[in-house]
């Protein structure tokens, strides 16, 4: 009962906030709207006898910025989740509907517009069967908070730490039981490196660890993360006079270009 009021509550509060990638900082602006496809391969110990497990994740995600400092996140996907043999037991589930939610806070852009201060949290709700209908469930929440770095054009950095907590729960078809379970470790250090363009496209390569990573990932990652999101924002609502300058920036002939498209279609009127 504890357990299923501890989800609920948060459940809940994070209802309100739509995970795994925000959109770069410096193309979310008023309004902007942005779609990602993102992949990810995980790895952690669970239960008191600390038992490997590892989970896959696939979704496509919307992105939205009502403003520059606030970003919203909502996905759909799919999610595999196994756990090692342990004795005579183990699970190796089939892909199953998740869903994923987020909501990041991000401070202006500060030192010659080149760091800000970033703070959120990601939520994905386990949902997993085998061939045999065991199943595993519940939410997994990781708060974080971290430093982005602005490395010139086209490059942004994303480091800090975060948390990593599953609230789940084991279901026996064969006993009608249920039992709780959850990670081992709680504490991770995260790096996203992000590669963007002046046209909204991004990709970003990601990265986590506990202090209990090992070298051996013959199974997977252990005690680890790594993820892959490419994406596009897909309205841009910054002013037309700042886009301009950029394009001017990244594009130096395009203010002759203008000038002569301007002056072919006064000739042609």
């Amino acid at each position: 009962m504890r357990n299923k009021m501890i989800k609920l509550i948060l459940l809940s509060l994070l209802s309100v906030s739509f995970a795994f990638a925000k959109s770069p900082v410096r193309y979310m602006d008023s309004r902007s709207i942005g779609i990602e496809f993102v992949s990810m391969w995980r790895g952690q110990t669970i239960t008191e006898a600390s038992v490997p497990s590892h989970d896959q994740f696939w979704q496509v995600a919307l992105n939205y910025s009502p403003f520059e400092y606030l970003q919203f996140l909502v996905g759909i996907g799919a999610q595999r989740f196994k756990v090692d043999r342990h004795g005579t037991a183990t699970f190796n589930g089939n892909y199953g509907f998740a869903f994923s939610a987020g909501a990041y806070a991000n401070t202006p852009a500060f030192a010659n517009k080149i760091f800000r201060v970033t703070a959120g949290c990601d939520l994905v709700y386990l949902n997993c069967k085998d061939d045999y209908d065991y199943k595993y469930s519940g939410p997994i929440v990781d708060p974080l908070a971290g430093i982005i770095i602005c490395a010139g054009r086209y490059v942004e950095f994303e480091a800090g730490a975060k948390g990593h907590f599953i609230i789940g729960e084991m279901e026996n078809p064969r006993t009608g039981s249920e039992s709780d379970f959850s990670n081992n470790e709680y504490v991770k250090g995260y790096l996203d490196v992000t590669a963007t363009s002046p046209s909204g496209i991004y990709a970003t390569f990601h990265f986590d660890a506990s202090p209990e990573i090992k070298a051996d990932w013959d199974d997977g990652p252990y005690e680890a993360g790594i993820g892959f999101t490419v994406g596009v924002i897909l309205r841009d609502k910054r002013p037309a006079e700042k886009k301009k300058k950029e394009k001017s920036k990244y594009f130096p002939g395009y203010d002759d270009m203008k000038k002569k498209q301007d002056d072919m279609l006064r000739d042609i009127e």
